[in-house]
């Protein structure tokens, strides 16, 4: 992206937005998406073909010491059945897959209507003029993004009155040291 970045001829507060904002963020979101997605599909495949081996087992009609093995191996492939399906359902792993992919995919198209100025930024006479608005709709995303994170995407926790929620998932939550108040945010930018 560094050569498409610096062929848009914009200054250096611009171009340090794009890489340490823009470009952050977007890296960041489909790291956190290929994560969540290797974890949804691990614990899907365990709760499945666990699922799909517990009838099998405790229907084992072999050998005495077969029967008694095959209904200890039931009641092992039981549990990891329910802790598969309990651990995706606390964390919601489909669900963080699916939320961060649809960010990076808004955030690259975003991009690239900027970078071709087309869409909201048709009438701008070139790349330096468009990049405030590029710039707001950038941070509207994230902030839609941030919203959806906190209402509907992490995981419900009790709360004692008066303390505020924290994830539990082992994740920060999104842009732990990264939102827009963060010093690697570049903060407001203009083109030069």
């Amino acid at each position: 992206m560094g050569p498409l970045i610096e062929g848009l001829g914009l200054g250096e507060a611009a171009q340090s937005y794009l890489t340490a904002r823009w470009l952050d963020q977007l890296t960041w979101m489909e790291g956190r998406a290929a994560r969540a997605q290797a974890w949804y599909y691990w614990l899907r495949l365990a709760a499945i073909l666990g699922g799909l081996l517990i009838p099998v087992l405790v229907g084992w009609r072999g050998a005495t010491t077969y029967a008694e093995v095959s209904r200890v191996v039931a009641g092992a492939l039981g549990a990891v059945v329910a802790a598969a399906s309990a651990v995706e359902g606390f964390f919601r792993f489909g669900e963080r897959w699916q939320h961060y992919r649809r960010t990076a995919e808004v955030l690259k198209a975003e991009f690239w209507r900027y970078s071709q100025l087309s869409g909201p930024y048709k009438d701008s006479p070139d790349h330096s003029r468009a990049f405030s608005t590029f710039v707001e709709r950038v941070e509207h995303t994230l902030g839609d993004e941030l919203e959806t994170y906190f209402t509907a995407i992490q995981p419900k926790t009790d709360v004692v009155p008066g303390s505020s929620p924290s994830p539990k998932s082992g994740e920060p939550g999104p842009h732990a040291g990264r939102g827009p108040s963060s010093s690697k945010s570049p903060g407001p930018v203009t083109s030069t």
